[in-house]
């Protein structure tokens, strides 16, 4: 009873109430309501349980995998910063997870990453370069619009690497000028663009690296013969050569190769109606005539011209000396150097390779790709010259 007495009496009981409040009205509509909050820890993507078990197995654990070795941009700039560690093993376990994670890095990231490792170019470590080969060979594949932005710095150490002081280096530089030449968006007027000097540099780095001595002319002496054989046995510093030494000259035979098609090639043809006249300035009056800013005639087409003109009696001097006159972004102008100071030292020399090496399987029993790239080099010679 006692019980039933207190709960009764709590309907009579007056609420208190703080200070400056008011008992509510009987009749006051109430404005309260409920919602629901909507937060988003971060912005990456969800996916649903769902969507997650419509996958396969295979699916899943990819996902997994990128997610857990996805490297932020911060932790990118401390790893680029180990690719300058003194030691190798450093260099080459970073260079491992940069190609492990490919995948995810956007395009700003690896332009910051080739800006920042490109002095693995030179670099004293063979399994580093090699890494570093890949890295490229992956870039260059998938985004060749990098390696055209960075032309400039990349061609600078590459003509740095195969005037190198250190042989192994020397000769691994014709692997990554072979990567960049492979870039499909890359022509040779690119490269030239940027620096006309870049031809003859690239050229006579080519011929150094493979073991071919431009100060041997092109005679039918025998002494000459005698000793460019002599020098074609000793161009890896070995009589006998090493299977390292072998794929060091197939690869640079690969980019000498690449390097023909690219200066002596064209990939249009010459003669369409109106290719010329796209490229010719307005006939129009000109008020700046008499300066001949607008010559579309290359005043110095040949180093053959020049020589006769009087411009060069010197015949000590070196062919590099051509690069500040002759413009080599005309396809004539390069034709005609390769013609008068290349053409008869390169079929020698590629003959002497085809025949030591064959260029049939049936020809020797060792390895007759050596051959084969060097027949395939002559004939782009021939065929353009």
């Amino acid at each position: 009873m006692a019980k039933k007495k207190t709960e009764k009496q709590k309907d009579f009981v007056k609420k208190k109430l703080k200070v400056g409040k008011k008992f509510t009205a009987s009749n006051e509509t109430s404005i309260n309501f409920n919602s629901k909050k909507i937060k988003l820890a971060n912005q990456r993507k969800i996916t649903t349980s769902n969507a997650v078990t419509a996958l396969s197995n295979d699916q899943k654990k990819l996902l997994n995998k990128n997610s857990e070795n996805k490297i932020s941009s911060q932790e990118l700039l401390t790893r680029v910063s180990l690719l300058k560690h003194h030691s190798n093993i450093s260099r080459k376990e970073t260079l491992l997870t940069f190609i492990k994670n490919f995948d995810t890095f956007n395009q700003l990231q690896l332009i910051n990453l080739i800006k920042n490792s490109l002095h693995l170019f030179i670099d004293p470590d063979f399994q580093v370069r090699e890494e570093y080969a890949n890295l490229l060979t992956l870039i260059n594949d998938k985004y060749p619009d990098i390696i055209i932005s960075n032309l400039n710095s990349i061609m600078l150490y590459l003509i740095n690497g195969i005037t190198h002081i250190i042989r192994d280096i020397k000769l691994h530089t014709g692997k990554f000028l072979l990567i960049i030449l492979a870039n499909k968006l890359l022509t040779i007027e690119k490269i030239l663009i940027v620096n006309n000097s870049f031809f003859l540099k690239l050229l006579n780095g080519i011929l150094d690296i493979i073991g071919i001595d431009k100060t041997v002319k092109s005679n039918k002496n025998l002494i000459d013969k005698q000793n460019l054989k002599l020098n074609n046995s000793t161009m890896s510093g070995n009589v006998t050569l090493s299977k390292k030494t072998i794929n060091y000259k197939l690869t640079n035979l690969k980019a000498l190769q690449l390097f023909l098609t690219k200066i002596l090639k064209r990939d249009f043809d010459i003669n369409a109606v109106g290719f010329v006249d796209s490229y010719l300035p307005n006939k129009s009056y000109q008020p700046f005539t008499r300066l001949q800013l607008f010559n579309t005639n290359l005043l110095i087409n040949s180093i053959k011209e020049w020589t006769n003109n009087g411009k060069k009696n010197d015949k000590n001097t070196d062919s590099t000396d051509y690069e500040d006159i002759v413009s080599f972004q005309d396809y004539n102008a390069r034709i005609n150097v390769v013609k008068n100071e290349y053409y008869d030292i390169l079929i020698m020399n590629l003959e002497m390779i085809k025949n030591d090496w064959g260029y049939i399987d049936a020809d020797r029993k060792g390895n007759s790709e050596l051959g084969r790239i060097a027949n395939n080099c002559i004939n782009i010679l021939n065929e353009c010259i």
